[in-house]
């Protein structure tokens, strides 16, 4: 019976070539746009969250309110609230600070201009940024150690071991030595931290340890302990701040007339990239509005209806045209649940051949749709669970729209009206 089925359908949609192509294509169009839309805002809401403590790490931001009302926001501070927060505050465990740096590195008799951070030795217990070679929990504790990502690395060196090698940077008007300590794996696309290069910060405090509670020019990340109520906490940090920068506010306020109101706030490290309070700047990347992941999730949808509603509306309209053909199947003792069957057979291959085309159309378009969004985007980045799921739900609707109306409205045509339409015909 089932192969009686199924050679009916493909028999039918052999017959009407035409037809099968443009609603197979039309489908198989929109749910490739849905595809490629659903990729990129995946990959936007993805950012930073690898990190396996993600949950407990927070960026530290500040909001300046001028005596008129005037309110500014920061997400960056000076040397000096990280490790003062450590020290009095208990709910936090850590601290990590990234500051972003320029250099003229000499390799041999060249010369580059390349891009680095300087971070606490702490990094990366703190980030979870795998090494390829060397010890995460010593690469930076030497003052004049470096570690290189491996596309640096293999820019320097080409397929070298660069382990153990030297290179020299600019400092100040001097060349300083220092010694590559350690490889990292190239940073993830979703990553708002993009390794180059890094530096222990204790060589920046070498050249100047700021005290000064006012200046910005780098971030601070907190590591806060699970469960900790963070309105509290940033009590507490506001109420370390007014202590230990007090002398300064009155120095700033006598000597600049600097008398704004700094407060600072605790920003979940996951919503960096997509804030519109606290821009990422001072080394941090791919800041983006969230707004615009929204609309493009909104358009998808939307095209995926139309599509849907089309395909429903072609199927129907054919469906129209074989009451002659469901007329002799009743005649000769089909029953309706037979038609029913075979009506739903050919949607859901419809549907199925049309998901697959669009898969072949996804794989062909990323390449241009990743130079037009500025991403790296991956087809497996689809095979989330949460997708998948999805998308086998979208199939089956889709299938059941196109496949219900013809068969429960035609399936139940009298079985004599369809006697005197076979005959009329």
């Amino acid at each position: 019976m089932f192969k009686n089925y199924f050679t009916t359908v493909f028999r039918n949609l052999w017959r009407n070539k035409v037809f099968s192509l443009i609603n197979i294509v039309g489908l198989s169009v929109g749910l490739a746009c849905c595809m490629l839309i659903f990729l990129y805002a995946k990959d936007e809401l993805s950012y930073d969250r690898f990190h396996e403590n993600r949950d407990n790490i927070y960026h530290l931001t500040a909001a300046s309110t001028s005596p008129d009302g005037n309110v500014f926001k920061s997400s960056s501070t000076g040397m000096v609230p990280g490790p003062a927060f450590k020290r009095s505050v208990p709910e936090v465990q850590d601290f990590m600070r990234i500051q972003s740096a320029q250099f003229t590195l000499k390799h041999g008799t060249e010369v580059f201009d390349q891009e680095a951070f300087y971070v606490d030795d702490n990094f990366f217990s703190v980030f979870t940024f795998p090494l390829l070679q060397g010890n995460p929990a010593t690469a930076l504790k030497n003052i004049n150690s470096i570690v290189l990502s491996e596309e640096v690395a293999e820019k320097y060196f080409g397929k070298k071991n660069a382990l153990g090698e030297i290179v020299e940077l600019k400092v100040n008007d001097t060349f300083r030595v220092f010694t590559v300590s350690a490889i990292t794996k190239r940073s993830p696309q979703n990553s708002s931290i993009k390794i180059k290069m890094l530096l222990p910060m204790k060589f920046s405090q070498s050249l100047d340890d700021d005290k000064q509670w006012f200046n910005s020019f780098l971030n601070t990340f907190l590591v806060i302990k699970p469960g900790a109520d963070i309105a509290a906490v940033e009590k507490k940090i506001q109420k370390v701040f007014k202590t230990e920068s007090a002398d300064q506010a009155k120095e700033m306020a006598d000597k600049y007339g600097f008398k704004d109101k700094v407060a600072y706030h605790l920003q979940q490290f996951a919503q960096i990239h997509t804030s519109t309070d606290y821009p990422a700047d001072n080394g941090l990347s791919d800041a983006s509005n969230p707004m615009y992941s929204y609309i493009l999730t909104g358009i998808a949808l939307f095209i995926l209806v139309i599509a849907c509603i089309n395909f429903v509306n072609l199927t129907v309209a054919r469906s129209l045209k074989r009451a002659k053909e469901i007329g002799i199947r009743k005649v000769v003792g089909g029953q309706r649940r037979q038609l029913i069957a075979q009506f739903l057979g050919e949607s859901f291959i419809l549907s199925f051949v049309a998901f697959l085309l669009a898969v072949v159309l996804v794989q062909l378009i990323l390449p241009f749709f990743n130079t037009l969004a500025n991403k790296s985007l991956a087809f497996s980045y689809l095979l989330d669970i949460k997708l998948v799921a999805g998308y086998i739900v979208i199939f089956l609707v889709t299938g059941l729209l196109a496949g219900f109306y013809p068969a429960l409205v035609l399936s139940g045509f009298n079985s004599l009206f369809l006697l005197l339409l076979v005959i009329a015909c």
